[in-house]
């Protein structure tokens, strides 16, 4: 994976998980969100965490300066991706019983799973 970084930013960038103030080691990367039940509120979190995801890598100030045409195919394919990725996520957690946690290891599969189809 290459990571990309803005002019004046630390080389390299920080890890995501590790959390200021807290050792890398103690951290339970297993478990990467909260518990989701159902496809609404699953959706709702992932959109959420999209929307943070690419504020944060500037991707809103890339599209502003672009032909809206080039906007507009790229918002279909992040949409397309998410829905994909929504519907790998909802089909792993109906595999568990209890507690629907997302983990490290089912975002690893749906992520594989993904990589595997051409869409």
């Amino acid at each position: 994976m290459m990571t990309f970084r803005r002019a004046g930013e630390s080389s390299p960038p920080p890890s995501p998980l590790t959390i200021p103030g807290e050792e890398a080691s103690t951290k339970d990367e297993s478990t990467i969100a909260k518990v989701c039940n159902g496809q609404e509120e699953m959706g709702n979190f992932m959109d959420a965490l999209m929307q943070s995801t690419l504020e944060k890598i500037g991707v809103d100030q890339r599209m502003a300066n672009l032909a809206p045409s080039q906007q507009m195919m790229i918002a279909e394919r992040i949409h397309k991706a998410k829905e994909t990725f929504l519907a790998k996520m909802l089909s792993e957690t109906e595999k568990m019983s209890g507690d629907k946690v997302i983990t490290a290891d089912v975002v690893r599969k749906c992520m594989s799973d993904m990589n595997e189809e051409t869409y």
